[in-house]
């Protein structure tokens, strides 16, 4: 019930997000061609409304399920002919496939991206374990919905004032207690974003291109496996590629409105992401560009002002909120610009992700920039782990072949181009390399099908080829998700499920189960306390805001200051954390590894051997 439950629920918030989407574009006078065109930008308006409605209701502490409803019960009722609009749009489009004739590739293509679907799908409702999701996406969320509001976590998180529209929706689905939908959110970014990837190919090309650019894009493995976490990234890939959509459509049909959506977009974008950034500034230089050829019309002026104004003003909230909070807009980073908010520099060195950059990707060279496609294909480790597959790779040999390139498919290649640029020299991570695969699935999409001519047999060869290497990624896909799809299904039970896959669930069953509400945790070593449903303090934490380890000089006044705090109970994974991070002595990170220590202060309650997949 839970999993029927969650779907029921999410598939009505999309409705209500898509008319409310919907109604703010029919009055910027914002005219699509398609119907596919004016869902993906209405769901892409509506996802950032629904999403500040929280995010205010969260900063005026008011966040509670029965208000959440009431608020969208009246908002449906605001928008109900758009939602009439919409469910006839759906009916239609139902209509329009069925009746659409298709070739014998288009429907194998259409067919693996179906069952791919489906199984990212499974992925997406089962019970996340993902890293980053037990550090703070959705640790953080359950913290919000708990306590009815969106702010500060103090001394127990240092990213909970970052931007966080897509983990509004992780909020949501703690709200309502129901956790599958929080992974529904971000499989529909991916799903969306295929959509418009095929209505962007479908305008400037041709059906065909369409369906083979929005399969591969879906097919590229760190697409599929990324939309069954709960993530962010996929965020940063839908308003990407909105924002560059909708700017092709300002330069195409010269409406000054489109420039302005496509601010809206990239203002959406920083509120996911801070890497986000260097979309608005891409698109920024090319208006500046535009100007320059124009030889700077009236139009383009106001236009840049327009695009400028929806990239500042929709996403400042975030900022100005954590400016005014902590001191800095974009906390840990660019500490020598903005401050170090008050911490220790050592801190900000440890947290900023300066060491874990420099841990990823390869030295930023003209001979590291050459072989990076080589490379981040055949050595995704060395760049995150995530997969992008070997369609990108196999296709680039083909741009020998093309012949009188479209003024489009310039304009996504210099997008795509100079995103993987900056990219390279910024953060050579492959989950913030995922913005520029759309643009990769237009072009590779574009080089396949203008590549086939009229030889029957070269065409079938080309085709062949195409299916087998999406092929892997439909294995691929069956092999990343068959354990959850039991879940989902019921063949295997949750707690069976996180006990095999995550590290921390059984311990923090047991803390659940044996610790009073009285008692107080605190974590020494592990991250990932998205389960602990006790009072707990994470000891990394307490590190960065109190430095505690230079402010006592003996092991008897740490644990003096730990009793006088209230702890009771200290949890501590005996491998977790980097051994050169652990500070000084009189750091719990380093006591906990010393035998005398735990003899003289600790009386050891509870040990268990973590078995899980995740396990360190």
């Amino acid at each position: 019930m839970e999993y029927l439950a969650s779907i029921f629920i999410f598939m009505s918030l999309v409705l209500i997000l898509w008319a409310v989407g919907r109604k703010m574009l029919t009055i910027c006078s914002i005219n699509c061609t398609s119907v596919s065109e004016n869902f993906v930008f209405s769901f892409g308006i509506g996802f950032g409304i629904i999403a500040y409605l929280v995010l205010f209701l969260g900063i005026f502490k008011v966040l509670y399920c029965s208000l959440i409803c009431g608020v969208l019960a009246a908002i449906a009722l605001i928008v109900f002919p758009e939602v009439k609009k919409c469910l006839r749009d759906i009916k239609d489009a139902f209509i329009k496939i069925k009746n659409t004739k298709l070739d014998p590739v288009s429907k194998v293509l259409l067919c693996m991206l179906g069952v791919v679907v489906l199984m990212t799908l499974f992925g997406a409702l089962s019970p996340s374990y993902s890293n980053d999701s037990m550090v703070y996406h959705l640790t953080d969320a359950k913290y919000f919905a708990q306590n009815h509001m969106v702010g500060h976590i103090f001394e127990n998180s240092t990213n909970s004032l970052w931007p966080y529209l897509v983990e509004m929706y992780y909020t949501l689905a703690m709200l309502f207690n129901l956790a599958p939908m929080a992974g529904l959110f971000h499989f529909s970014l991916a799903v969306v974003s295929a959509v418009g990837i095929y209505s962007f190919s479908k305008r400037f090309f041709s059906h065909k291109i369409g369906i083979v650019s929005s399969v591969i894009f879906f097919l590229t493995p760190i697409i599929f496996t990324e939309a069954t976490h709960t993530y962010v990234d996929l965020g940063s890939v839908f308003y990407a590629f909105l924002a560059f959509y909708a700017f092709v459509l300002y330069l195409e049909n010269k409406t000054i409105n489109w420039a302005g959506i496509s601010g809206v977009m990239c203002g959406l974008g920083m509120s996911v992401k801070y890497f986000f950034v260097i979309v608005p500034v891409i698109l920024g230089i090319y208006f500046v560009f535009v100007a320059f050829r124009d030889k700077f019309p009236g139009s383009v002026f106001k236009a840049l002002l327009l695009f400028s104004a929806g990239t500042i003003a929709i996403p400042i909230i975030w900022y100005v909120r954590q400016y005014i909070v902590i001191g800095t807009p974009v906390f840990p980073f660019f500490a020598g610009i903005f401050g170090v908010a008050g911490l220790d520099p050592e801190v900000i060195k440890v947290i900023s992700e300066k060491s874990i950059r420099e841990s990823h990707g390869m030295i930023v060279n003209l001979k590291s920039l050459l072989t990076l496609p080589w490379r981040m294909v055949m050595s995704p480790e060395e760049f995150g782990g995530e997969k992008i597959g070997p369609v990108f790779l196999a296709i680039i040999p083909a741009f020998i072949f093309l012949k009188d390139v479209d003024k489009i498919v310039k304009r996504v290649s210099i997008f795509a181009i100079a995103y993987i640029c900056l990219w390279f020299v910024l953060y050579q991570h492959m989950r913030f390399f995922m913005p520029v695969v759309p643009f990769l699935s237009v072009i590779s999409a574009y080089i396949i099908c203008d590549t086939i001519g009229t030889k029957k047999v070269i065409d079938r060869i080309i085709w062949t080829l195409v299916c087998i290497l999406l092929a892997f990624s439909l294995g691929f896909s069956f092999y990343h998700n068959v354990e959850p799809a039991k879940v989902v299904l019921g063949m295997e039970s949750r707690e069976n499920y996180l006990s095999e896959n995550e590290r921390s669930f059984r311990i923090s069953e047991y803390v659940n189960k044996q610790l009073s509400t009285d008692d107080k945790l605190m974590v020494v070593g592990e991250g990932h306390t998205f389960f602990v449903d006790k009072s707990y303090k994470r000891e990394m934490y307490w590190w960065i805001f109190s430095r505690y380890d230079k402010k006592y000089n003996s092991p008897d006044e740490v644990v003096d200051a730990l009793r006088r705090d209230g702890f009771s109970h200290i949890l501590y994974a005996e491998y977790g954390g980097d051994k050169e991070k652990r500070g000084t002595f009189f750091r719990l990170t380093k006591l906990m590894e010393n035998e005398e220590f735990k003899d003289g202060f600790l009386e050891e309650i509870y040990t268990e051997e973590s078995l899980s997949k995740n396990a360190r």
